[in-house]
């Protein structure tokens, strides 16, 4: 083996004249196919002439491998503290820990250029400020892997900051729960603060029967144009796995509050696996600013879509052909990114709070919609009026002689169980004059046209836009 050193100089700032110690630089380059941080620690107690030398949040560390085997071990990460870490590698990195110990590294940068598969690090629980992955493996799925599909998950993985470059592979969480429980959300397997951006498509999966159950998934935000999937890899047919994810970001989270995942986000299943995972979604920006957006043509989400703040737009055109599962309103506003026409399938809509939003296109005379395999109704304890917020050119839709008079049908459902007046939308202003929407709920639907108030419908309509607005903004306290 031979290992070369470069010592680089402290670099003291006012912050440190001001007694906060400034990181320490050191850089540990080696050709060796296996090597620890109790290596890198022996020479830098050496060769920068700091017996006393511990890895702690002072240190920035650079480690370059020149090995050119095709996987190198780099192992004693159990309980390292850094302010930063560079990898720069010929070879591919596992970076393995004992399960219940924790990694605290300020920001990862990572470059690995060329074998073929990505880098990885495997067990206990992993702490980051923020990740740059700028190169790793040649292949063009490769990515860095946060755990092994096969051999490995993390316990959990924290980054407070954002995750970008070559992410491909997600093994995370040895913590399920059988049902669904929100208090999960304050321990997430994967707590992402801010945005994650991959170059590549990024799996996430499932291996192993402790995986049965809820895993739980936060990310500030989904801003790229890759896909996403999910992958069920166990054969045992008593495994199912829900996967949930929350975004839970703010205006400041990306540019201009606006996040936009643009590709796919599917399931699948590999090998001798037997369940299909179930991904559900959850919208509960923390200021209520953050626009999320999902616009695949592929969006086999089928565990449920959950709005408590902020604003989700899903491709209500996208071609999966799956029901959802139920679409829970509690706050924000929810609604299509694609042109108006568009209908999106669930099961049931539940609803306490929140807006449906819903585009209007004149020129087709057509409007976005729902489909219900059930039927939609108010969240239990709720007396809220369901509320639609229209927009568009909504001049085809006064006084509509559509559907006998009804006028278009927004919500298709199996059984009706809410009278016309428990819904309520918009005000619409055309030409001078005000108009208001009336719905009529039907056995088959529910179905909506604009008309001349009388006053007191107006004040119902005023009371109605209010009511709505306030429960968007009570939501987005909490």
């Amino acid at each position: 083996m031979n290992t070369h050193y470069l010592k680089f100089a402290s670099l003291l700032s006012s912050a440190a004249l001001a007694g906060v110690c400034a990181a320490n630089s050191y850089e540990y380059t080696t050709d060796a196919n296996a090597f620890s941080f109790s290596d890198v620690q022996s020479a830098i107690r050496t060769e920068y002439s700091e017996p006393d030398f511990t890895f702690n949040d002072t240190v920035d560390l650079t480690i370059n491998s020149n090995s050119p085997e095709e996987q190198l071990s780099l192992s004693g990460a159990s309980g390292i503290s850094l302010n930063s870490l560079t990898v720069n590698a010929t070879s591919r990195i596992r970076m393995g820990v004992s399960d219940n110990t924790t990694v605290r590294i300020g920001e990862l940068i990572w470059t690995q250029a060329t074998q073929k598969w990505g880098s990885r690090i495997l067990g206990g629980n992993w702490e980051f400020g923020n990740v740059n992955i700028i190169q790793d493996g040649t292949e063009t799925s490769a990515g860095f892997c946060f755990g092994e599909a096969t051999t490995g998950a993390l316990q959990s993985l924290k980054i407070s900051g954002n995750l970008t470059g070559k992410i491909s592979q997600f093994r995370v969480g040895k913590n399920p729960t059988a049902a669904y429980d929100a208090s999960r959300w304050n321990s997430a397997d994967i707590d992402i603060g801010g945005y994650m951006s991959s170059l590549v498509s990024a799996t996430f999966y499932t291996y192993e029967t402790f995986e049965n159950g809820h895993m739980y998934y936060k990310f500030g935000a989904i801003n790229q144009s890759h896909n996403l999937g999910a992958q069920n890899r166990c054969p045992d047919e008593s495994v199912f796995t829900t996967m949930n994810f929350m975004i839970t970001g703010n205006r400041n989270t990306v540019s201009g509050g606006v996040a936009t995942m643009s590709g796919d986000f599917t399931t699948s299943v590999y090998g001798s696996g037997v369940n299909a995972i179930t991904i559900a979604l959850f919208m509960n920006s923390s200021d209520g600013q953050l626009t999320q957006i999902f616009s695949g043509n592929n969006l086999q989400i089928t565990g449920g879509i959950t709005v408590t703040s902020g604003t989700l737009l899903i491709n209500f055109r996208e071609t999966s052909g799956r029901n959802h599962g139920n679409l829970t309103m509690e706050g924000g506003r929810f609604g299509s990114t694609a042109a108006a026409g568009g209908n999106f399938l669930f099961t049931d809509l539940v609803y306490s709070g929140g807006a449906i939003a819903l585009a209007v296109d004149a020129a087709n005379e057509t409007v976005d919609s729902l489909t219900l395999s059930g039927t939609a109704m108010l969240a239990e304890g709720s007396n809220a009026k369901i509320y639609f917020d229209f927009s568009g050119d909504i001049d085809w839709l006064i006084d509509s002689e559509l559907n006998d008079g009804k006028g278009v049908k927004i919500v298709s459902w199996d059984s009706k169980t809410l009278e016309s007046d428990q819904f309520a939308a918009n005000i619409y202003e055309s030409a001078g004059d005000t108009y208001v929407a009336q719905f009529t709920s039907e056995s088959d639907g529910l179905y909506v046209k604009y008309v001349v108030p009388e006053p007191a419908e107006v004040a119902l309509a005023i009371g109605a836009l209010a009511l709505a607005s306030a429960l968007c903004r009570r939501r987005n306290r909490k």
